[in-house]
């Protein structure tokens, strides 16, 4: 999903991962400013960034309302201005211009996006890979023309294709620079940059001494500690339907994040296809598994966020398999002739099913 300012005319293609619906008890619709909720002792922010809209809920004594939404926007900001792939002044934009094979240095914040999107790729076996966008733009997912859709010809997914490979961008952590080694790639790190803006929200808010939040960006979560009613807070999942953004399900968590991808907010339809803006990096097409979501749970929100598209792409037979290998918390849901069908790893925890 690109990050950044963008036409109402491509507001799916917006949301591309954004697939969470966020339930915790009192409602957190966007405001303007801080809310203040004397009885339960705790204040809701609300802004916009990176084409979506952001919250932050506060429990219990904090300093400084005014103070604290301008370093929250500040932090989301920042992961913008170095990653978006529609800021053409973007740190991400300016790699992507530059010619292959040359030495380019990027911030400490890109740099940390771009391991995890290559540690997630290297242990999915490329089932992710930030090197992905010339296969999006070959199907016609980043485009405002969504509706004049055609199906692109096998030689123009070929190309495309030819520039895809997470072993073909080289990462040098001291020196802090990035490589492409094959002409024409560009680097998309939308899959893992919101899930990591939480993450920079929520340190800063620990910084400040505060223990007891929770932050979410474009349906990314990460909280910690107990909410207002000192339980848990309750993240409710989306359910897998393009007309119905009710949750299916609702998962309790204390501490760690939550990040869902699914399959059924943005596609083409034509002829009677119904292809996915999920297209796998191994194939160089959309994925037609059964598999429509799948929910991660993991203590950083940017790998939470990584690990759902891996295991989407993956499906939930072999996602599932690479999940309890891995020890990952994920949340499978498939469209069955009976309704939803819900796999969950060993490890995942409880989760209360709404329909």
């Amino acid at each position: 999903m690109p990050i950044g300012p963008r036409p109402l005319s491509r507001r799916n293609v917006i949301t591309r991962f954004v697939l969470l619906a966020i339930l915790i008890g009192a409602s957190i619709w966007m405001l303007c400013g801080p809310s203040r909720t004397p009885e339960t002792d705790s204040t809701t922010w609300s802004g916009a960034t990176m084409g979506t809209r952001w919250t932050v809920k506060v429990v219990g004594p904090h300093r400084g309302s005014d103070d604290l939404q301008l370093e929250i926007q500040r932090a989301l900001d920042e992961v913008e201005l170095a990653m978006s792939t529609w800021l053409s002044e973007s740190e991400l934009s300016r790699f992507n211009a530059a010619p292959a094979n040359t030495p380019f240095e990027v911030s400490t914040p890109t740099l940390e996006v771009v391991q995890v999107a290559q540690a997630v790729s290297e242990q999915s076996g490329g089932a992710f890979d930030a090197t992905i966008e010339p296969l999006i733009e070959a199907w016609g997912f980043n485009t405002a023309a969504v509706g004049t859709w055609t199906r692109p010809a096998p030689d123009v997914v070929a190309r495309a294709k030819a520039r895809v490979d997470y072993r073909k961008l080289e990462v040098d952590p001291e020196a802090r620079t990035l490589v492409k080694t094959a002409e024409g790639s560009k680097v998309d790190l939308s899959a893992v940059a919101k899930g990591y803006a939480v993450d920079r929200v929520a340190a800063a808010l620990e910084a400040r001494g505060i223990a007891r939040y929770m932050v979410e960006v474009g349906g990314e979560v990460r909280v910690r500690g107990p909410n207002e009613h000192d339980g848990p807070w309750r993240i409710g999942l989306e359910r897998p339907s393009s007309d119905d953004p009710t949750p299916h399900a609702v998962v309790p968590v204390t501490d760690g994040a939550v990040a869902t991808s699914g399959t059924y907010r943005n596609f083409h339809a034509s002829a009677g296809e119904h292809l996915s803006h999920l297209v796998d990096p191994r194939e160089g097409a959309p994925v037609r598994h059964a598999t429509v979501s799948v929910t991660v749970l993991h203590s950083a929100c940017a790998h939470a966020d990584a690990w759902a598209t891996a295991l989407l792409v993956l499906g939930s037979t072999e996602g599932l398999a690479l999940a309890e290998k891995l020890g990952i918390r994920a949340l499978f849901v498939d469209h069955a002739e009976a309704g939803l069908a819900r796999r969950a790893t060993s490890t995942f925890g409880p989760f209360e099913v709404v329909d």
